[in-house]
């Protein structure tokens, strides 16, 4: 059998925007709130991330944010548009680095 390099490259990629994604605090903390506290909605996210920072987070950074971790596929959207929440995708939490899901832990008590 020969060694699809192609399919090889492609895989590679994925992986490496999917950890990419993880290089940036703000993703970090998206991920470690809806890992400690479970399904949130947009505005339940920013209010938590401003209560943890300790300041007001620009709408547009969440939005972005929130787009680079649903593309990653290690969140998704549940609901409608009038009740649109974000949560870990399904299956996807052993794909978290160990010590994002540590902290997690700490914030969840």
């Amino acid at each position: 059998m020969t060694l699809d390099k192609k399919a090889l490259l492609t895989e590679i990629a994925q992986i490496a925007d999917k950890y990419d994604v993880l290089g940036n605090r703000l993703r970090i903390l998206i991920l470690v709130i809806l890992l400690a506290r479970g399904r949130k909605s947009w505005n339940e996210l920013k209010k938590e991330i401003e209560d943890l920072i300790g300041s007001p987070i620009n709408p547009n950074t969440l939005s972005f944010h929130l787009k680079k971790l649903i593309q990653s596929e290690l969140v998704t959207k549940i609901g409608s548009i009038e009740n649109l929440e974000y949560e870990i995708a399904p299956g996807k939490e052993s794909e978290i680095p160990e010590e994002i899901r540590e902290v997690a832990k700490l914030v969840r008590g």
